[in-house]
Protein backbone atom coordinates (compact mmCIF):
# COMPACT_ATOMS: atom_id res chain seq x y z
CA UNK A 1 0.00 0.00 0.00
CA UNK A 2 1.69 3.34 -1.13
CA UNK A 3 2.49 6.12 1.37
CA UNK A 4 0.18 9.60 1.54
CA UNK A 5 1.21 11.99 0.29
CA UNK A 6 3.15 14.08 2.52
CA UNK A 7 1.62 17.54 4.40
CA UNK A 8 1.68 20.38 2.20
CA UNK A 9 3.87 21.94 5.07
CA UNK A 10 6.49 20.81 7.25
CA UNK A 11 7.16 21.59 10.52
CA UNK A 12 10.95 22.64 10.61
CA UNK A 13 13.17 23.55 14.19
CA UNK A 14 16.41 23.97 14.70
CA UNK A 15 17.35 21.97 17.96
CA UNK A 16 20.48 22.17 20.30
CA UNK A 17 21.46 18.26 20.95
CA UNK A 18 23.81 16.70 23.05
CA UNK A 19 27.63 16.92 21.93
CA UNK A 20 27.12 20.66 20.66
CA UNK A 21 25.26 18.82 17.51
CA UNK A 22 23.20 21.49 15.36
CA UNK A 23 20.66 19.93 13.35
CA UNK A 24 17.20 20.78 11.01
CA UNK A 25 14.62 18.37 11.55
CA UNK A 26 11.91 17.38 9.14
CA UNK A 27 9.48 15.28 8.39
CA UNK A 28 8.50 13.34 5.45
CA UNK A 29 7.56 10.01 3.72
CA UNK A 30 10.44 7.98 2.50
CA UNK A 31 11.03 5.01 0.80
CA UNK A 32 12.77 2.60 2.29
CA UNK A 33 15.75 0.74 0.26
CA UNK A 34 14.77 -1.59 -2.44
CA UNK A 35 16.77 -4.74 -4.21
CA UNK A 36 20.11 -2.87 -5.34
CA UNK A 37 19.14 0.69 -4.20
CA UNK A 38 22.25 2.17 -2.17
CA UNK A 39 22.16 2.04 1.52
CA UNK A 40 20.68 4.90 3.48
CA UNK A 41 22.22 6.56 6.16
CA UNK A 42 20.12 5.61 9.48
CA UNK A 43 20.21 6.86 12.92
CA UNK A 44 19.57 3.68 15.64
CA UNK A 45 17.95 5.96 18.32
CA UNK A 46 15.44 8.59 18.76
CA UNK A 47 17.19 12.44 18.38
CA UNK A 48 14.98 14.18 20.94
CA UNK A 49 14.49 11.44 23.61
CA UNK A 50 17.07 10.23 25.94
CA UNK A 51 18.70 7.11 24.62
CA UNK A 52 21.14 5.09 25.99
CA UNK A 53 20.03 1.31 24.81
CA UNK A 54 16.87 -0.57 25.04
CA UNK A 55 16.28 -4.28 25.12
CA UNK A 56 18.61 -4.49 27.64
CA UNK A 57 18.40 -7.75 29.76
CA UNK A 58 21.01 -10.06 31.98
CA UNK A 59 20.91 -13.22 32.53
CA UNK A 60 21.53 -12.87 36.44
CA UNK A 61 18.10 -11.27 36.72
CA UNK A 62 15.85 -12.56 39.34
CA UNK A 63 13.31 -14.08 37.18
CA UNK A 64 9.60 -15.46 38.51
CA UNK A 65 7.56 -17.56 35.70
CA UNK A 66 3.90 -17.59 36.70
CA UNK A 67 1.80 -19.90 34.28
CA UNK A 68 2.23 -23.39 32.01
CA UNK A 69 4.70 -23.82 30.79
CA UNK A 70 7.77 -22.82 32.47
CA UNK A 71 11.15 -23.39 30.90
CA UNK A 72 13.68 -24.96 33.29
CA UNK A 73 15.65 -22.23 34.55
CA UNK A 74 18.40 -24.27 35.68
CA UNK A 75 22.11 -22.75 35.40
CA UNK A 76 20.58 -19.55 34.35
CA UNK A 77 21.64 -17.47 37.07
CA UNK A 78 25.36 -18.24 36.69
CA UNK A 79 25.29 -17.23 32.84
CA UNK A 80 27.93 -14.44 32.70
CA UNK A 81 25.75 -12.23 29.54
CA UNK A 82 23.88 -9.72 29.02
CA UNK A 83 22.28 -8.15 25.75
CA UNK A 84 20.74 -4.86 24.76
CA UNK A 85 20.12 -2.79 21.02
CA UNK A 86 23.56 -1.37 19.80
CA UNK A 87 24.28 1.46 22.25
CA UNK A 88 24.98 4.78 22.19
CA UNK A 89 28.58 5.81 23.61
CA UNK A 90 26.95 6.82 26.68
CA UNK A 91 25.39 3.06 26.70
CA UNK A 92 28.35 1.72 26.60
CA UNK A 93 29.65 3.55 29.68
CA UNK A 94 26.29 2.65 31.38
CA UNK A 95 26.91 -1.46 30.61
CA UNK A 96 30.16 -1.16 32.58
CA UNK A 97 28.02 0.31 35.43
CA UNK A 98 24.92 -2.21 35.12
CA UNK A 99 27.16 -5.07 34.73
CA UNK A 100 28.74 -6.66 37.71
CA UNK A 101 31.91 -7.52 36.28
CA UNK A 102 35.41 -6.05 35.81
CA UNK A 103 36.22 -8.13 32.52
CA UNK A 104 33.72 -6.76 29.98
CA UNK A 105 33.59 -7.87 26.20
CA UNK A 106 31.30 -5.69 23.82
CA UNK A 107 30.07 -8.68 21.37
CA UNK A 108 29.12 -6.54 18.08
CA UNK A 109 26.83 -9.11 16.07
CA UNK A 110 25.70 -6.92 13.35
CA UNK A 111 27.13 -7.14 9.42
CA UNK A 112 25.93 -4.34 8.19
CA UNK A 113 28.31 -1.41 7.94
CA UNK A 114 27.70 1.31 11.14
CA UNK A 115 29.48 3.55 13.66
CA UNK A 116 28.67 6.68 15.89
CA UNK A 117 27.93 9.90 14.79
CA UNK A 118 28.57 12.86 17.76
CA UNK A 119 28.11 9.59 20.05
CA UNK A 120 25.03 8.21 18.93
CA UNK A 121 24.52 4.76 16.71
CA UNK A 122 24.17 4.94 12.94
CA UNK A 123 24.11 2.43 10.09
CA UNK A 124 24.16 2.27 6.63
CA UNK A 125 20.87 0.09 6.09
CA UNK A 126 20.28 -1.56 2.84
CA UNK A 127 17.07 -3.73 1.15
CA UNK A 128 16.08 -5.61 4.49
CA UNK A 129 19.12 -4.65 6.04
CA UNK A 130 21.64 -6.61 4.00
CA UNK A 131 23.47 -4.37 2.11
CA UNK A 132 26.74 -6.43 3.39
CA UNK A 133 25.33 -10.06 3.09
CA UNK A 134 27.15 -10.53 -0.77
CA UNK A 135 30.39 -9.46 1.17
CA UNK A 136 33.00 -11.29 2.56
CA UNK A 137 34.57 -10.06 6.03
CA UNK A 138 37.55 -8.00 4.96
CA UNK A 139 35.20 -6.74 2.04
CA UNK A 140 32.29 -5.69 4.76
CA UNK A 141 35.42 -4.30 6.72
CA UNK A 142 36.79 -2.13 4.36
CA UNK A 143 32.79 -0.91 3.31
CA UNK A 144 32.71 0.28 6.92
CA UNK A 145 35.54 1.77 7.18
CA UNK A 146 35.48 4.31 4.10
CA UNK A 147 31.82 5.15 4.49
CA UNK A 148 33.07 6.17 8.40
CA UNK A 149 35.68 8.17 6.44
CA UNK A 150 33.48 9.61 4.28
CA UNK A 151 30.90 10.91 6.98
CA UNK A 152 33.93 11.97 8.66
CA UNK A 153 35.18 14.12 6.26
CA UNK A 154 31.83 15.90 5.72
CA UNK A 155 30.50 18.95 7.45
CA UNK A 156 26.88 17.89 7.18
CA UNK A 157 25.24 14.55 7.30
CA UNK A 158 21.58 14.02 6.44
CA UNK A 159 20.18 10.97 8.34
CA UNK A 160 16.97 9.15 8.20
CA UNK A 161 14.86 7.89 11.65
CA UNK A 162 12.09 5.70 10.40
CA UNK A 163 8.87 6.35 11.99
CA UNK A 164 7.21 3.54 13.75
CA UNK A 165 4.36 3.41 12.29
CA UNK A 166 3.37 3.99 7.98
CA UNK A 167 0.49 6.40 8.76
CA UNK A 168 3.29 8.72 10.24
CA UNK A 169 6.53 10.64 8.65
CA UNK A 170 10.13 9.44 9.04
CA UNK A 171 11.83 12.02 10.44
CA UNK A 172 15.74 13.25 8.48
CA UNK A 173 17.66 15.39 10.17
CA UNK A 174 20.60 17.40 8.99
CA UNK A 175 23.23 17.22 11.36
CA UNK A 176 26.51 19.24 12.06
CA UNK A 177 29.15 16.54 11.87
CA UNK A 178 31.58 16.77 15.33
CA UNK A 179 32.83 13.28 15.49
CA UNK A 180 32.00 10.20 13.82
CA UNK A 181 33.92 6.75 15.80
CA UNK A 182 33.57 2.89 14.80
CA UNK A 183 32.60 0.79 17.67
CA UNK A 184 35.87 -0.95 18.26
CA UNK A 185 37.35 2.83 18.92
CA UNK A 186 34.96 3.71 21.43
CA UNK A 187 34.68 0.77 23.74
CA UNK A 188 38.62 0.33 23.58
CA UNK A 189 38.61 3.89 25.18
CA UNK A 190 36.17 3.14 27.71
CA UNK A 191 38.34 0.03 28.98
CA UNK A 192 36.04 -2.61 27.11
CA UNK A 193 36.70 -5.67 24.98
CA UNK A 194 35.39 -5.65 21.90
CA UNK A 195 34.81 -8.95 19.52
CA UNK A 196 32.94 -8.04 15.52
CA UNK A 197 30.98 -11.11 14.34
CA UNK A 198 29.28 -10.02 11.07
CA UNK A 199 25.71 -12.04 10.92
CA UNK A 200 22.93 -10.96 8.89
CA UNK A 201 20.05 -9.47 9.60
CA UNK A 202 17.18 -11.64 10.61
CA UNK A 203 19.05 -15.01 9.90
CA UNK A 204 21.56 -17.38 11.61
CA UNK A 205 25.25 -17.14 11.55
CA UNK A 206 27.76 -18.38 9.37
CA UNK A 207 29.65 -21.26 10.03
CA UNK A 208 33.19 -19.21 10.63
CA UNK A 209 31.39 -17.02 12.87
CA UNK A 210 30.03 -19.56 14.63
CA UNK A 211 33.60 -20.79 15.13
CA UNK A 212 34.89 -17.07 16.41
CA UNK A 213 32.44 -16.84 18.95
CA UNK A 214 33.08 -20.33 20.15
CA UNK A 215 36.51 -19.84 20.62
CA UNK A 216 36.34 -16.19 22.43
CA UNK A 217 33.25 -17.71 24.67
CA UNK A 218 35.02 -20.93 25.68
CA UNK A 219 38.65 -18.90 26.23
CA UNK A 220 36.52 -16.38 28.62
CA UNK A 221 38.12 -16.04 32.18
CA UNK A 222 36.13 -16.94 35.20
CA UNK A 223 35.59 -13.23 36.09
CA UNK A 224 34.77 -12.09 32.29
CA UNK A 225 31.03 -10.99 30.97
CA UNK A 226 29.74 -10.97 27.58
CA UNK A 227 27.83 -8.26 26.11
CA UNK A 228 25.87 -9.13 22.71
CA UNK A 229 23.99 -6.35 20.84
CA UNK A 230 22.60 -6.22 17.24
CA UNK A 231 20.86 -2.99 16.25
CA UNK A 232 17.28 -3.60 18.07
CA UNK A 233 18.33 -6.20 20.56
CA UNK A 234 15.90 -8.98 19.54
CA UNK A 235 16.91 -11.51 17.07
CA UNK A 236 20.89 -11.61 16.52
CA UNK A 237 21.07 -10.83 20.32
CA UNK A 238 18.73 -13.25 20.96
CA UNK A 239 20.11 -16.40 18.74
CA UNK A 240 23.87 -15.88 20.64
CA UNK A 241 22.63 -15.34 23.83
CA UNK A 242 20.84 -18.98 23.59
CA UNK A 243 23.99 -20.07 22.27
CA UNK A 244 26.01 -18.85 25.09
CA UNK A 245 23.55 -20.68 27.33
CA UNK A 246 23.44 -23.67 25.56
CA UNK A 247 27.31 -23.60 25.11
CA UNK A 248 27.03 -23.75 29.54
CA UNK A 249 23.90 -25.06 30.16
CA UNK A 250 23.37 -28.44 26.86
CA UNK A 251 24.22 -31.04 29.13
CA UNK A 252 21.61 -30.29 31.65
CA UNK A 253 18.87 -28.28 29.90
CA UNK A 254 16.94 -29.22 26.55
CA UNK A 255 16.99 -26.88 23.98
CA UNK A 256 13.30 -25.84 23.75
CA UNK A 257 13.88 -24.72 28.22
CA UNK A 258 16.55 -22.54 26.60
CA UNK A 259 15.23 -21.29 23.75
CA UNK A 260 12.05 -20.24 26.04
CA UNK A 261 13.78 -19.17 28.85
CA UNK A 262 15.40 -16.04 26.68
CA UNK A 263 12.36 -15.16 25.05
CA UNK A 264 11.15 -14.43 28.73
CA UNK A 265 14.50 -12.26 29.24
CA UNK A 266 13.42 -9.86 26.37
CA UNK A 267 14.59 -11.77 23.88
CA UNK A 268 13.01 -12.53 20.36
CA UNK A 269 11.04 -15.99 20.44
CA UNK A 270 12.61 -17.58 18.03
CA UNK A 271 10.61 -20.91 18.44
CA UNK A 272 7.69 -18.75 16.89
CA UNK A 273 7.84 -18.44 12.97
CA UNK A 274 6.72 -16.32 10.93
CA UNK A 275 4.10 -16.84 8.68
CA UNK A 276 5.07 -19.33 5.58
CA UNK A 277 4.23 -16.87 2.97
CA UNK A 278 6.51 -13.95 4.87
CA UNK A 279 10.12 -13.77 3.11
CA UNK A 280 11.37 -14.02 6.64
CA UNK A 281 9.93 -17.56 7.36
CA UNK A 282 13.10 -19.55 5.75
CA UNK A 283 15.79 -17.16 7.52
CA UNK A 284 14.27 -17.93 10.61
CA UNK A 285 13.36 -21.46 10.04
CA UNK A 286 16.84 -21.92 9.41
CA UNK A 287 18.00 -20.28 12.25
CA UNK A 288 15.74 -22.47 14.56
CA UNK A 289 17.66 -26.07 12.65
CA UNK A 290 20.61 -24.28 13.66
CA UNK A 291 19.92 -23.71 17.08
CA UNK A 292 18.59 -27.40 17.48
CA UNK A 293 22.25 -28.64 15.88
CA UNK A 294 24.05 -26.30 17.88
CA UNK A 295 22.52 -27.63 20.89
CA UNK A 296 23.34 -30.78 20.29
CA UNK A 297 27.37 -29.98 19.08
CA UNK A 298 27.51 -28.31 22.99
CA UNK A 299 26.12 -31.74 24.51
CA UNK A 300 28.74 -33.62 22.69
CA UNK A 301 31.53 -31.04 23.17
CA UNK A 302 30.77 -31.30 26.90
CA UNK A 303 31.96 -28.46 28.35
CA UNK A 304 35.10 -28.63 26.20
CA UNK A 305 34.64 -27.45 22.83
CA UNK A 306 37.84 -28.70 21.24
CA UNK A 307 36.50 -29.22 18.12
CA UNK A 308 35.73 -26.23 15.97
CA UNK A 309 31.57 -25.99 15.28
CA UNK A 310 32.36 -26.00 11.00
CA UNK A 311 34.64 -29.17 11.55
CA UNK A 312 32.15 -30.85 14.25
CA UNK A 313 29.11 -30.32 11.07
CA UNK A 314 31.46 -31.47 8.60
CA UNK A 315 31.87 -34.59 10.09
CA UNK A 316 27.78 -34.75 11.00
CA UNK A 317 26.49 -33.97 7.50
CA UNK A 318 24.40 -36.56 6.14
CA UNK A 319 23.68 -38.16 9.94
CA UNK A 320 20.19 -37.79 11.10
CA UNK A 321 19.92 -35.37 14.14
CA UNK A 322 18.87 -38.27 16.36
CA UNK A 323 19.74 -41.88 15.95
CA UNK A 324 17.44 -44.88 16.81
CA UNK A 325 17.79 -45.36 20.36
CA UNK A 326 19.74 -41.92 21.46
CA UNK A 327 17.97 -38.72 22.90
CA UNK A 328 16.62 -35.77 20.45
CA UNK A 329 18.66 -32.79 20.99
CA UNK A 330 15.90 -31.43 23.13
CA UNK A 331 15.36 -34.18 25.21
CA UNK A 332 17.10 -33.86 28.82
CA UNK A 333 16.59 -34.11 32.12
CA UNK A 334 13.69 -31.71 32.24
CA UNK A 335 11.53 -34.70 30.25
CA UNK A 336 10.16 -34.85 27.13
CA UNK A 337 9.77 -31.62 24.72
CA UNK A 338 6.95 -29.35 25.36
CA UNK A 339 4.66 -28.38 22.07
CA UNK A 340 4.37 -25.23 20.95
CA UNK A 341 3.35 -22.62 24.29
CA UNK A 342 -0.43 -22.14 23.98
CA UNK A 343 -2.92 -20.09 26.00
CA UNK A 344 -1.64 -17.41 28.04
CA UNK A 345 2.29 -16.63 27.85
CA UNK A 346 4.41 -16.89 31.38
CA UNK A 347 4.87 -13.73 32.94
CA UNK A 348 8.28 -12.49 33.95
CA UNK A 349 9.14 -10.50 36.50
CA UNK A 350 12.75 -8.78 35.89
CA UNK A 351 15.02 -8.26 38.95
CA UNK A 352 16.04 -5.43 40.94
CA UNK A 353 16.99 -2.78 39.02
CA UNK A 354 15.96 -3.80 35.46
CA UNK A 355 12.29 -1.68 36.10
CA UNK A 356 10.75 -3.86 33.65
CA UNK A 357 7.71 -6.80 33.34
CA UNK A 358 7.07 -8.94 30.16
CA UNK A 359 3.31 -9.32 30.47
CA UNK A 360 0.28 -10.03 27.78
CA UNK A 361 0.27 -8.19 24.96
CA UNK A 362 -0.74 -7.62 21.19
CA UNK A 363 1.03 -10.36 19.29
CA UNK A 364 1.78 -9.69 15.62
CA UNK A 365 0.53 -11.75 12.67
CA UNK A 366 4.14 -13.83 12.85
CA UNK A 367 2.98 -15.12 16.55
CA UNK A 368 5.60 -13.02 18.13
CA UNK A 369 4.75 -10.14 20.02
CA UNK A 370 4.94 -6.76 19.40
CA UNK A 371 8.09 -4.61 19.57
CA UNK A 372 7.52 -0.42 20.09
CA UNK A 373 10.87 0.23 19.05
CA UNK A 374 10.15 -1.63 15.64
CA UNK A 375 8.42 0.62 12.55
CA UNK A 376 5.29 -1.09 12.05
CA UNK A 377 3.79 -1.64 8.65
CA UNK A 378 7.27 -2.45 6.87
CA UNK A 379 7.35 -5.84 6.61
CA UNK A 380 8.11 -5.67 3.18
CA UNK A 381 11.02 -4.43 3.89
CA UNK A 382 11.64 -6.50 7.41
CA UNK A 383 12.17 -5.31 11.03
CA UNK A 384 14.69 -3.99 12.61
CA UNK A 385 16.01 -6.69 15.06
Amino acid sequence: MPHPPPAPSLARRVTLVGLATICLASSAWTAPPGPGSAPILTLDSPMFQSFDMREFRNAQDTVSIRGRPAPSLEGLSRLRCSGSSNPSIRGLALIKAKVPATSITIVDLRQESHGFLNGLPVHWRGFRNWANRSKGSDEAAQDEADRLARLASARVARVVRPSKSARIEDELYTILVRDVQDEESACRALGLGYLRLRVPDHSGPPDDQVDRFVEAAARLPRDGWLHLHCEAGRGRTATFMVMYDMMKNAPRVRAQDILSRQALLGGQPLLELPATDSWQYEPAAARLDFLRLFHRYCRESHHRFETPWSEWKRRSAGREASKPGEPSPDAGPSGPPAGPAGGARPVLARGAGSGLRAGHGRGRNDGSPPNPDLPAGRNSQGEHR
